[in-house]
């Protein structure tokens, strides 16, 4: 059985996604940063960030 899903309830997980994927950037760049703006680790970065914000959103509130 198919579920329906609201317009709000897609454009809630579609901001919601937004706002993860920007979350991610910024972590990224904030580790590029601290890492000395090393040329080549744009992926290390980026899967570091993906990590520390799929933590993040494990913690019980």
């Amino acid at each position: 059985m198919k579920m329906k899903m609201k317009k709000t309830d897609v454009a809630d997980v579609l901001n919601k996604s937004d706002e993860i994927q920007e979350k991610i950037y910024k972590t990224s760049y904030v580790h590029h940063d601290h890492g000395g703006r090393e040329h080549g680790h744009d992926w290390d970065d980026w899967i570091k960030a993906e990590r520390s914000t799929k933590s993040l959103k494990k913690k019980p509130r």
